[in-house]
């Protein structure tokens, strides 16, 4: 074999070797990119959430005295008087029914749960509150003598964020009362905030709601908890999507759900493909001309 051909023989092969690795390592390096890219995203998908339910929290402190002013309601509350959540139905409700009526009315809150000072449940609305977990909340907010606020699951499978706080009368402690507000009320406004879809499910990644049933109902739910939790490539229907997550956890630090937000990168995504694609066929032809 002549000399000249051995030289064109080695560098073409040292060209093929260089542009695979090259190939590699930037295969590598937008793999890294990609996934701080995605971890710094759901850092901000999650202060989103915060913002939202910090916005909610203050809404909810506004209208605390609308109960922690009203003398008719600190006189029930002080006398242990219960109201049935039926009254709501009727001419003669009681003054902690008419509290949750006018909040409920002004999308303040959907719940609400009130106890006198040894604990007994003077009024509850929905049925679907857990009584535990809000006394946890009430218990710490005693405890701590300030306003406790925080995710909490529901007797129906639902989630919801509650701020509870002391009523007193004449400086003294009569009860506890909660406010709360359905997690999905909450996933809507983060929807308007962030223009994705968005899915909400229990700790077990079992579906609670979604802000687009047809658009889940055809999503291979597997993929997507796989393409939120480790940053794998999510597409369906000629269309890829960017997938995060942001965990719900109580007031103890337990997972009780979470929020998978997914929204269309279509455009960007096969930009990326196409400079990658123009990338291996200019050194392909780079290596032809070594031949």
């Amino acid at each position: 074999m002549l000399l000249k051909t051995r030289i064109v023989i080695g560098a073409s092969l040292a060209m093929v070797v260089l542009s695979a690795g090259f190939l590699f390592s930037n295969y590598i390096d937008r793999q890294h990119q990609q996934q701080r890219s995605l971890a710094e995203k759901a850092v901000a998908k999650s202060n989103l959430l915060d913002q939202i339910l910090s916005e909610q929290l203050q809404n909810m402190k506004v209208e605390i005295k609308g109960l922690t002013r009203n003398s008719e309601a600190l006189t029930a509350i002080e006398s242990k008087t219960v109201e049935e959540e039926a009254q709501q139905a009727t001419s003669n409700r009681g003054p902690l029914a008419l509290i949750f009526v006018r909040l409920k009315a002004g999308n303040v809150i959907d719940g609400i749960f009130i106890t006198s000072l040894d604990g007994k449940t003077l009024f509850i609305s929905p049925d679907r509150i857990q009584p535990t977990q809000i006394k946890a909340l009430m218990d710490l907010s005693t405890k701590e003598g300030k306003l406790i606020a925080g995710a909490v699951e529901c007797n129906d499978g639902n989630l919801s964020f509650a701020s509870t706080f002391q009523v007193f009368k004449s400086g003294k402690q009569i009860g506890n009362a909660a406010y709360l507000l359905n997690f999905r009320k909450i996933v809507e406004r983060l929807k308007e905030s962030d223009k994705s879809e968005i899915m909400l499910t229990n700790a077990n990644n079992k579906m609670i709601y979604s802000t687009n049933n047809d658009f889940f109902k055809n999503t291979n739910e597997d993929q997507l908890f796989r393409a939120a939790n480790h940053g794998d490539e999510l597409g369906f229907s000629g269309d890829y999507f960017e997938a995060l997550s942001v965990p719900i956890k109580n007031i103890d630090g337990r997972l009780i759900g979470n929020i998978y937000t997914v929204k269309n990168i279509t455009a960007s995504y096969l930009e990326q493909r196409r400079a990658t694609i123009i990338t291996i066929l200019s050194l392909g032809a780079l290596v032809l001309v070594f031949l």
